[in-house]
């Protein structure tokens, strides 16, 4: 069941207090509507009742996807991420009795990330049934092959996402929270990595719940030794 609270904040554009609700736990199995409205940023916007300006909030929650079985921590701050992290490895219980439950089922992709471009990264992968540990290997071949074709540092990370234009995946090449350039997904490429790191991948992942790329480029360089 979700769980929530409200809190007074003060808008930014007139400085008039009002209530926001805040997310500690959106579970879909009991708050279906809360499935499209997570996805559009809903959730997370709000809407001074004053002056009806609209403000994105940022902080930190935990996701509950019972239907697909993926739990997602969320954290905005290193101090939250931390706190996360020892939640998701067992080293000190969550204050939610919900969120303890959830964990203790079997099963289940546990996912812990930071910043919502990571977020809705992983909910995309996982609403067109990707797997996010072979996308993240796929993303540091295409970023390797890129970095050393460019002769500036043109971008910083590389990101799926849905393309503007159309509703294929691409990977948009990111610099400082921008976007900086775009490439098309070889579907060919996401093959051979299965086909050549799915012994690695399940070993690295069944017990992780940071699937990132410093976790893709342990997985390639442990491949390579």
């Amino acid at each position: 069941m979700s769980e929530s609270f409200m809190e007074k904040v003060t808008c930014p554009y007139c400085h008039i207090q009002h209530e926001f609700k805040k997310w500690i736990l959106i579970d879909t199995g009991s708050d279906p509507d809360l499935y499209d409205e997570v996805r559009s940023g809903e959730t997370f916007k709000f809407v001074c009742p004053s002056c009806t300006s609209t403000y994105d909030m940022n902080y930190p929650f935990a996701y509950h996807e019972p239907e697909n079985r993926l739990f997602i921590m969320y954290a905005n701050n290193s101090e939250d991420y931390e706190k996360a992290r020892r939640i998701l490895s067992g080293e000190v219980p969550s204050e939610q009795e919900a969120i303890n439950e959830i964990l203790g089922r079997q099963g289940y992709k546990k996912r812990l990330v930071y910043g919502r471009e990571e977020f809705y990264e992983k909910l995309l992968l996982f609403d067109r049934g990707l797997d996010d540990g072979v996308m993240e290997i796929v993303k540091l071949i295409y970023g390797e092959n890129l970095a050393k074709t460019q002769k500036e540092d043109l971008f910083a990370a590389v990101r799926y996402e849905k393309d503007d234009e159309k509703e294929d995946g691409v990977f948009f090449l990111m610099k400082e929270g921008q976007r900086v350039g775009k490439v098309n997904i070889d579907e060919k490429i996401y093959d051979w990595v299965i086909s050549n790191y799915f012994d690695r991948i399940i070993e690295n992942i069944s017990d992780t719940f940071i699937v990132n790329f410093f976790w893709a480029r342990n997985v390639v360089q442990g491949r390579q030794q």
